[in-house]
């Protein structure tokens, strides 16, 4: 490992970046019926520590964000992506992505979901 100075400190030069090591999660909810939410903590965790995180979750649920909902105000161009085509091309179409009969529902609400809260929007190309 070698030391540089980056703006007067010494900075450990720890080589090239490595990703960090996946971690094993497993789903909690939190509420009941329609309001139920559902987050993921990691398997290390105590029994412990499990019960005051969802505990704490429960306690605070309205700060955290959800969806795009949740989220009024947040300026879209944060995230903003616009695709410039060039109209003296031809379009590739791409083969068709068939899901399961168990993911489709899931699927169709979450695009709904975003259309509604626009996020996304159906834009057609020529």
């Amino acid at each position: 490992m070698d030391e540089i100075r980056a703006g007067g400190n010494k900075v450990a030069d720890e080589g090239p970046y490595r990703s960090p090591k996946r971690t094993r999660h497993q789903g909690s909810q939190e509420g009941e019926g329609d309001d139920m939410k559902t987050f993921r903590l990691g398997t290390k965790l105590s029994p412990q520590h499990r019960k005051e995180v969802v505990a704490l979750v429960g306690e605070f649920s309205e700060v955290f964000v959800w969806g795009p909902d949740d989220m009024p105000g947040v300026d879209p161009n944060i995230a903003l992506h616009r695709l410039h085509v060039d109209s003296s091309f031809r379009p590739i179409k791409q083969k068709k992505r068939n899901f399961s009969e168990e993911k489709n529902p899931a699927i169709q609400k979450e695009v709904a979901d975003l259309i509604r809260s626009h996020t996304i929007r159906e834009l057609q190309f020529p």
